[in-house]
C-alpha cells in the first residue's frame, strides 16, 4: 500500500489493490481508469462524495468543486485558470441552535473575457434563480433585456408555457405559439393540460387582429385591425360590457344569432339594430 501522510494523527490517503481512500485508512471501492473516472464508495457499495466543515455561520463556504484550464494565464482576476464551480454555503437563521442547517448551491462560469462569476443558485427552499437571488420557484433575472425562450424544433409543433394546479382538479391555462403562427392563450379542463379538450380564449393573428373566444380572428378591408369576440359555445350572443370605474351600472353592446345589435343598459335594451338596418329605441 502507498501512503501520503497528512500529521500524525495517520494517513490522508491510501492506495491499496487500486482502492483510494481520503482521510480513512480503510478505504471502499474506488477505481480510476482511463485518468477521467474517479470513485469513492462506501462499505455498502454506494458512491459517496462529501465536501465537509463544521460551523455555525450562516452563508459559509463548505466546499467547491471546481474546472480549471491550466492553459489560461491566470494573471489576474479577468484571466483565471478557474472556468467555472459550484459552492455549497451553509443557511442556517439561528447559528444552528436547533442542530441543523440548511444550504444553498451556487453555479459560477466565467466568460471568455472576464472573472468568474455566479450566474445560478438554487436556494435551500428549492427555489432556483438564474441571474437573480430568486423570490419565487423559477426566477430570471439580467441587468439587461431579460428574455425566456422555449423553442420547438418540430415544423408541426406548438409551443406552450402551461399553468396546471395538479392538487385542485379543475382548470389549465396555457399561453403560446401554435403552428400556424398565431398566439393563443387556452383553457383546459382538468387539473392538467390535455389538448384534446383544449380550447381558444383568446387569438391574435400575425395582422394585429384578436380574437376572443375564436382562433382565427378576421378583419375587414376597411379597418386595418380588427377586433372579433365570439360566443362560447352553446351561447346565443356575444357582447362587450362598459362599466366604469365606481359607476352602478354598466353599459353592454350585444349581438345575437339573429344579426341583430342590441345597446342595453344594466341588462335593460335601450336600442336595437336589426339586420336589415332597422332601429328601435327603447323597444
Amino acid at each position: 500500500a502507498s501512503h501520503i501522510q497528512q500529521d500524525s494523527t495517520g494517513p490522508a490517503l491510501v492506495t491499496t489493490g487500486g482502492n483510494v481512500g481520503i482521510g480513512t485508512t480503510t478505504p471502499g471501492i474506488g477505481t480510476q481508469s482511463d485518468g477521467l473516472k474517479f470513485t469513492i464508495r462506501d462499505d455498502t457499495n454506494r458512491p459517496l462524495f462529501w465536501l465537509a466543515k463544521s460551523t455555525t455561520a450562516n452563508a459559509t463556504l463548505v466546499g467547491t468543486i471546481g474546472w480549471l484550464n491550466v492553459a489560461n494565464s491566470d494573471a489576474d482576476s479577468g484571466h483565471s485558470q478557474q472556468i467555472a464551480n459550484i459552492r455549497g454555503l451553509t443557511v442556517t437563521s439561528d447559528t444552528n441552535a436547533g442542530s441543523d442547517s440548511g444550504g444553498d448551491l451556487a453555479f459560477y462560469t466565467k466568460a471568455e473575457a472576464g472573472g468568474i462569476a455566479e450566474h445560478m443558485r438554487i436556494l435551500s427552499s428549492g427555489k432556483v434563480g438564474i441571474g437573480i437571488t430568486p423570490t419565487s420557484q423559477l426566477h430570471v433575472g439580467s441587468t439587461g433585456d431579460t428574455i425566456s425562450r422555449v423553442t420547438s424544433s418540430d415544423a408541426d409543433g406548438d409551443v406552450y408555457t402551461v399553468f396546471e394546479n395538479s392538487d385542485d382538479g379543475n382548470n389549465a391555462w396555457g399561453v403560446g405559439r401554435p403552428n400556424d403562427g398565431k398566439f393563443y392563450i387556452i383553457h383546459s379542463t382538468g387539473a392538467t393540460y390535455n389538448a384534446s379538450t383544449q380550447t381558444v380564449k383568446l387569438a391574435i393573428n400575425a395582422s394585429g387582429n384578436v380574437g376572443i373566444g375564436t382562433s382565427s380572428p378576421t378583419t375587414q378591408a376597411s379597418v386595418n385591425t380588427f377586433l372579433e369576440i365570439q360566443s362560447a359555445g352553446g351561447s346565443t350572443t356575444a357582447g362587450l360590457a362598459l362599466n366604469g370605474f365606481g359607476g352602478s351600472s354598466r353599459w353592454e353592446i350585444v349581438a345575437d344569432t339573429g344579426d341583430d345589435l342590441f345597446f342595453a343598459r344594466a341588462g335593460t335594451t335601450k336600442v336595437i339594430m336589426t339586420a336589415q338596418t332597422n332601429v328601435g329605441i327603447g323597444t
